[in-house]
């Protein structure tokens, strides 16, 4: 009975201060991430532009397959997150919140699983301080509070590689990381892609004989094709040249891979901006974190976060067209090393100094997290105004274009931001004159054929031009940026 009793507190010792943290995490940054979600209205790139093909699919207007934007076809990027946007948009209404409320969920999912791959290898404290690390970046917090793609393949490759680790120990686990890795890739299939150096690893050095690895290889690789495979195959039958285009062209950046000293500097610029006092701690645990692997003080484990970092930052680093939130996929490795490397490091130095090594069992590792998280609320209170609003505003595009959605007359747009003309105006095409070579000169002919038969948004100050060429035309609505017209007779 006695032993039984030891065993059950033992359990419940080992398990309530994961449940607190867990609770903990989700309630923090769940009331960071959804605080005044629906306050702003959506950005053009690129959040109206998935909001709008998810709401095409929360309607009915596209098939779950055929993702579809301004009456096209859209290829850019597989249609997860947008499954996901257009099943909250069915849940709670089509409107700003709904679009935002599934990637603000993937953001606290996207930190509970790097506490777990963190504990998994350095420790419950390392997860934490790596979890708070992260949920204190400022382009972490930014995009999980947004209707962008970034936050949630950050997430789902998290979760694949925090799988991968722990099936080091139960192999089955490798079936999960499959799947993980699978969503991830139906998600953003490219910087998903980058999980794969990770895979192989672990394949060629679990040490399982031939047999159950052919068959946990053959399972894992059914798994992931099931997920991957129809989204892509549908649409390379129908739309073979723009699969191919998304692929090469838009994801891996055809032609701007090449090696810049202006570009690696203007990159690390870009992730020094996105995670603020984390930059240097984690620059610097990368080479501190191999002495300590190689000392015995951190486990070689951690060699799938080195893989999973290098494979990421290596193509993005030389890239001359790196926008600072493709970054985001990088952070959370970057992280779990910083994390793992600070509590290593104090296990040494308390080791090896006797005053320490009295208070370095509770009290340091403790002291190190109460400074982590200071650091990280500081932070967090330094950006607090520029990702959350202060009260309701509407964007001067979203207001014009929501005044545009009471007329019936087809809709030109003589402005930067299309894809929020589409989304607020409610119309299901628009055709965007900047593409035309000659956008000014289109609209203007367009005024004088065809008088009271079409509307242009037009930015306010193009009114000027338009009297001066003699353009009879009629001011539908209006308001400080822009202007509704039409032709008149």
């Amino acid at each position: 009975m006695a032993s039984r009793r030891k065993l059950t507190s033992g359990m419940w010792s080992s398990i309530w201060p994961d449940t607190f943290v867990v609770i903990g995490i989700t309630i923090c940054f769940g009331f960071i991430f959804l605080y005044r979600l629906g306050y702003q209205s959506l950005q053009s790139f690129d959040e109206a532009w998935y909001a709008a093909i998810a709401r095409n699919l929360a309607t009915g207007k596209a098939a779950p397959f055929f993702s579809q934007f301004n009456g096209a076809i859209y290829t850019d990027h597989p249609p997860l997150g947008f499954w996901l946007m257009a099943a909250s948009m069915r849940l709670f209404g089509i409107n700003e919140w709904a679009a935002r409320f599934p990637l603000a969920l993937a953001g606290v999912g996207g930190l509970l699983a790097c506490y777990w791959l963190a504990r998994s290898i350095g420790g419950k404290q390392a997860g934490l301080v790596a979890s708070l690390m992260l949920g204190s970046s400022l382009w972490y917090v930014f995009r999980s509070r947004s209707a962008n793609l970034d936050i949630l393949v950050s997430a789902l490759m998290t979760v694949a590689v925090a799988l991968l680790v722990s099936a080091l120990k139960k192999p089955r686990l490798i079936y999960l990381a499959a799947l993980g890795w699978g969503l991830a890739l139906l998600s953003k299939s490219v910087v998903a892609l980058t999980l794969l150096p990770g895979f192989f690893i672990w394949f060629l050095i679990v040490p399982l004989k031939i047999k159950p690895k052919l068959f946990l290889f053959a399972g894992f690789v059914l798994i992931l094709l099931a997920i991957v495979i129809p989204w892509y195959r549908i649409n390379y039958l129908w739309h073979s040249n723009s699969i191919f285009y998304n692929l090469f062209t838009i994801g891996l950046r055809s032609g701007t891979n090449h090696v810049s000293l202006e570009a690696v500097n203007q990159n690390l610029l870009y992730l020094r901006s996105g995670i603020g006092k984390w930059y240097y701690p984690g620059l610097i645990s990368l080479p501190v974190s191999v002495f300590l692997v190689f000392l015995k003080k951190i486990p070689s484990t951690i060699i799938y976060i080195y893989v999973w970092l290098l494979a990421i930052l290596t193509p993005l680093a030389l890239s001359a067209k790196t926008e600072v939130w493709h970054l985001i996929p990088a952070y959370p490795p970057l992280m779990v090393v910083s994390a793992i490397t600070l509590f290593a490091l104090i296990r040494l130095v308390a080791t090896h100094l006797t005053p320490l090594s009295i208070l370095g069992r509770n009290f340091i590792p403790l002291l190190a997290t109460a400074t982590v998280a200071v650091l990280a609320l500081l932070q967090l209170k330094s950006f607090w105004t520029l990702v959350i609003p202060s009260a309701f505003a509407v964007s001067q595009e979203a207001d014009i274009a929501k005044k545009a959605a009471i007329y019936h007359q087809p809709l030109y747009l003589k402005a930067y931001f299309w894809p929020a003309a589409v989304y607020y105006s409610g119309q299901d095409f628009i055709t965007f004159l900047d593409l035309a070579k000659d956008a000014h000169q289109v609209m203007v002919t367009l005024l004088r054929q065809q008088p009271a038969r079409a509307m242009f948004i037009v930015p306010f100050t193009e009114l000027d031009s338009l009297s001066q060429e003699d353009v009879n035309f009629t001011v539908l609505e209006r308001n400080s940026a822009y202007a509704l017209i039409t032709g008149a007779d």
